[in-house]
């Protein structure tokens, strides 16, 4: 009777813990897409500063 109440026992934890890690990973993963999007945003932003500091020094550009 005592194995089989620990058998239970540790299925039981097996499947509570499995269920709970999916859940964070689940959530780890929209973290993580929600923290690429923002460095993908920042370096268009980045590049497209740079990109007009680079105009702004050109002495070859004609200004209007």
């Amino acid at each position: 009777m005592v194995g089989d109440v620990e058998v239970e026992d540790f299925n039981y934890c097996m499947n509570h813990t499995y269920t709970q890690a999916v859940s964070r990973i689940s959530h780890i993963r929209s973290l993580y897409g929600i923290e690429r999007e923002f460095d993908r945003y920042y370096m268009r932003l980045k590049n497209k500063v740079n990109a007009d500091m680079n105009l702004r020094n050109d002495k070859d550009l004609i200004k209007y």
